[in-house]
């Protein structure tokens, strides 16, 4: 298994590293790209099937390179790695989630054992999983997206 991260900030990246080798002892490889444009093209390049994503970045956002690679690939998983918990955010990764598709969003002030978890459930078992600040969010979101309001 190799897995693609996707992350502009340099700390970031050696911390999703050092995570992904700990959770995920089998991991033959980890590929690592500063901005949303590199990690579409390793991701094409690799066919990177296991991809840890942040979402606020230079050079195409998150959202915007995930849903390239979806497109290409949509059984990629991809677990969104964000400090962002707000409804934009949220609303914008579940527009463009494929059918079907194992994905995951954790916020960066998670523990290190959630990380782990959620990368274990994501990659290893195709589970969805999203931090419980976010679910209310992703729920609300859902709701609108099929036509209730919030009063519904």
């Amino acid at each position: 298994m190799d897995v693609l991260i996707v992350e502009d900030d340099a700390l970031h990246r050696a911390y999703l590293n050092e995570a992904v080798r700990a959770a995920l002892p089998e991991c033959d490889k980890v590929l690592e790209a500063a901005n949303g444009r590199t990690g579409e093209k390793l991701a094409r390049e690799n066919r990177a099937a296991h991809i840890v994503m942040d979402l606020q970045m230079n050079e195409r956002n998150g959202i915007e390179a995930a849903r390239t690679i979806w497109k290409e690939r949509p059984d990629t998983r991809i677990l969104f790695w964000s400090n962002y918990s707000d409804e934009a955010y949220v609303r914008g990764v579940s527009r463009i989630v494929p059918e079907g598709a194992a994905y995951g969003y954790v916020l960066k002030s998670a523990s290190d054992d959630r990380l782990r978890l959620a990368l274990r459930s994501i990659f290893i078992e195709a589970q969805c999983v999203i931090d419980r600040e976010v679910r209310g969010l992703q729920e609300k979101s859902l709701g609108k997206a099929h036509g209730f309001t919030d009063s519904e």
